[in-house]
């Protein structure tokens, strides 16, 4: 009894440093096991990241623009850097085959007549938008064996069109990456100059602000993703007022994932606050 209570004496004597080789010790052990648990996490999230990881694809049905000219594209990919597929001219009916490679965020190709009655050929470059992958813009050259003639830096842009799913799931219009500022609506659809996109979808009576709109004399929130729709100088949208609603009509031909734009300053009222413009024509890209 004695050896033991003289054992506690000593602990007793010596117990600050003690505890302070215990708390240093158990700081360290922590500190390592958090190390250790971070670790973990990022290799986790890292090989996650390569599972989930595809390359980009372009297969699918894309509607290609150049000058006055639309032409409907069904893209196959074959490997994954090279595809096939057709071209064919909506008002022509001419058809043709192609074929390239994508590179990243480039696609690389050339197209011939389907029925080679015809030496008249073509080769493009495209890249992908930096705001919306579904669309590729670039330049297009086009010889014309009749004449001899070769066409070349035609711009040319290609959108892909929603599948039935898509359509289905968000109807005309959805919320995007916008290539102005933030997050834009982005049209899920084909739409003619005149044809009307949809309503604006409002919520209930509210103080004016970022997202209302002013109607009958009053100031409403507007719902998702209509309340996405940024301002341009030179939009492809506009707003009519009928029957107490706000109809959004295209003013020119726009084609699915393009973003949809309408001009606060004609809105009057509509216009909620003061802003710095950042579109196209007020800060070129």
């Amino acid at each position: 009894m004695e050896v033991f209570d003289l054992l506690l004496d000593k602990i007793g004597s010596h117990w600050p440093q003690i505890a302070g080789v215990v708390a240093a010790v158990s700081a360290i052990q922590v500190s390592h096991v958090w190390s250790v648990l971070r670790t973990i996490n990022s290799a986790t999230l890292s090989i996650w990241r390569l599972i989930r990881m595809k390359p980009p694809t372009f297969a699918g049905k894309w509607l290609a623009v150049y000058r006055d000219q639309v032409e409907i594209v069904t893209c196959t990919d074959t490997t994954l850097k090279e595809l096939t597929g057709f071209i064919k001219n909506e008002s022509t009916g001419r058809q043709f085959k192609f074929g390239g490679h994508h590179i990243f965020d480039e696609l690389i190709g050339h197209y011939w007549p389907e029925d080679e009655n015809t030496r008249d050929i073509g080769t493009f470059k495209l890249k992908q938008d930096r705001a919306s992958p579904d669309v590729l813009s670039g330049l297009l050259t086009i010889y014309e064996s009749s004449s001899g003639r070769t066409e070349s830096s035609i711009r040319y842009n290609w959108y892909k069109c929603p599948r039935w799913w898509q359509r289905l799931r968000f109807g005309n219009v959805k919320a995007g990456d916008s290539g102005i500022s933030g997050v834009g609506l982005i049209a899920n659809n084909r739409f003619s100059a005149g044809d009307e996109i949809g309503v604006l979808a409002l919520e209930k009576e509210a103080p004016q602000g970022t997202h209302t709109v002013f109607l009958d004399g009053k100031h409403f929130l507007v719902k998702k993703p209509w309340r996405y729709n940024n301002h341009s100088h030179d939009p492809n949208t506009r707003v009519d007022v009928r029957d107490k609603q706000m109809h959004l009509i295209a003013t020119r031909d726009i084609f699915p994932q393009t973003e949809l734009t309408c001009n606060y300053d004609e809105l009057d009222k509509n216009s909620s606050q003061n802003f710095a413009c950042k579109c196209p024509v007020c800060r070129p890209l």
